[in-house]
């Protein structure tokens, strides 16, 4: 019997896309708000909480993957995998949680317009 290899799977390849997707869409928010910080301070609340946001997001796909993943390999508890993820969602939820954020922007949305938010979000730096 030959053995294939993992990612010739289709699910396993489509599963490492979406964390690739995940990720390249994190490192935008990052960049942005770096951008922002260092360019436009008045904007910089609402870039860093999309950054937040979207890492939060990156975090929980990425380990939810991850298990999928391996638990489909057999791997058991003992693995390491646990403690990476334990550590990722301590990462994830410290400086306020994804929901946190996500309601303090939709409330600076609410009181400015969802015209202003947009404007702040997608101006150039």
């Amino acid at each position: 019997m030959r053995k294939t290899p993992l990612l010739a799977l289709p699910p396993v390849a489509n599963a490492l896309a979406e964390v690739r997707a995940e990720l390249v869409a994190a490192e935008a928010a990052l960049e942005r708000a770096v951008q922002v910080h260092q360019q436009r301070a008045e904007h910089a609340p609402a870039a860093t909480a999309v950054a937040k946001i979207s890492a939060a997001r990156t975090a929980t796909a990425v380990a939810r993957t991850a298990h999928q993943l391996h638990g489909a390999m057999g791997v058991t508890r003992e693995h390491r995998l646990h403690l990476v993820t334990r550590r990722l969602w301590a990462w994830r939820d410290e400086h306020g949680s994804e929901r946190s954020w996500a309601r303090w922007l939709g409330s600076t949305a609410e009181r400015s317009g969802e015209h202003a938010v947009w404007d702040v979000l997608t101006s150039r730096v």
